[in-house]
């Protein structure tokens, strides 16, 4: 699931990160004031780095080390979660459309 959803953000969002939704993020608390996420589920890292590049924020990847899970399951699989999260990235959609059109008008 990880890697569908990781394909459908780079080929709606142009996002090219090894793993969207990996929650190691060292950032600085002006580049977080900056930005006002539309999504608080799975859609943040999306929201979040798709914002940062719009007002010129960079990032930089470094490796983690994922271990197995120890206890619990997944919930990442299930109908509504998948049903929630591409849900969730519609209005951010619309949002990158609106910015593209005002940036087309603008030249």
């Amino acid at each position: 699931y990880a890697r569908t959803w990781n394909a459908v953000v780079r080929l709606l969002f142009d996002i090219r990160v090894k793993d969207i939704n990996c929650g190691y993020k060292l950032l600085p608390k002006s580049a977080l004031d900056a930005v006002s996420p539309l999504s608080m589920g799975s859609a943040f890292n999306v929201d979040l780095l798709d914002q940062f590049r719009t007002l010129g924020v960079g990032w930089v990847e470094l490796p983690v080390a994922h271990f197995p899970r120890r206890y619990g399951k997944s919930s990442g699989g299930s109908l509504g979660v998948i049903v929630r999260a591409l849900c969730e990235l519609w209005p951010l959609m619309r949002r990158r459309l609106r910015r593209r059109a005002a940036a087309l008008a603008r030249d």
